[in-house]
Formats: structure tokens, sequence, C-alpha cells
């Protein structure tokens, strides 16, 4: 009857808002293979880097890039890719958008990707 269906509405949107709930604290890592010219970035790769809470810099990515990120998103220029992983993975578990910039050159991103699947952690590629 109809209580049954109320009951049966009742509960799916409890279970939607649940799962809303951790989409918004599940953080995410995403990768962005910065162009050698800042010039040349992408209006998407623009937004993420506005958008972030944690920039990683790695493997030559030009310091003009930092420009764009917003003035309380944390910034870390890491010399080690393990480092970086550790960092990236740590942030996003807390529930951060975390921004993965690397040089064309860099190194780490099969290390960034395998390390994400193992935590089911998302990574994006910036393209």
């Amino acid at each position: 009857g109809g209580q049954d269906e109320e009951r049966i509405l009742s509960r799916l949107e409890a279970c939607l808002a649940r799962i809303e709930a951790e989409d918004e604290a599940a953080g995410s890592v995403r990768l962005i293979i910065a162009p050698e010219n800042p010039d040349l970035l992408r209006l998407g790769q623009l937004r993420a880097l506005q958008n972030a809470d944690l920039v990683i810099s790695l493997g030559g990515a030009d310091p003009l890039y930092l420009d764009f990120v917003r003035r309380d998103a944390g910034r870390l220029a890491a010399d080690e890719p393990d480092q970086a992983v550790a960092e990236a993975l740590a942030a996003a578990a807390a529930g951060r958008s975390v921004i993965w910039l690397a040089g064309p050159e860099a190194p780490g991103e099969e290390a960034l990707a395998r390390a994400s699947a193992k935590r089911g952690i998302s990574l994006l590629r910036g393209e």
C-alpha cells in the first residue's frame, strides 16, 4: 500500500543523501601535464587550478602556473615523486581537491596512478 511506498521512498532518499555526503567528503587528485608556456593552459586546466585545495608541482612545471592558484590553497614543490604521491593521496583521503602539476618530463605519473587505484581515489587527467 501507500505506507510501504512511503517507507521505500524514505529509505531511498536517506540512501541518496548518504551517497551525496560521501561524494562531497571524497577528495580527488587531478593530473595536469603543464605546457611549457603557461599561456597555452586550457580553460579546464585553469579552472582546476583555481578550485584546488592543494597544488603539488613536480618535474619542471613553470612556477608561473602557481599564479593561477587560490591564495588560500596549499602549495608543495616536491623533489621526490614518492613524497608527492604520499602528500597527494593523504590530502585526497582527507576530502581535499588536489592538483598534481607536472612538467612535460615529470616522473611519478605511473606511481600516482597505481597508488590512487589502491586507495580508491580517483585520478583525473587534466586534458
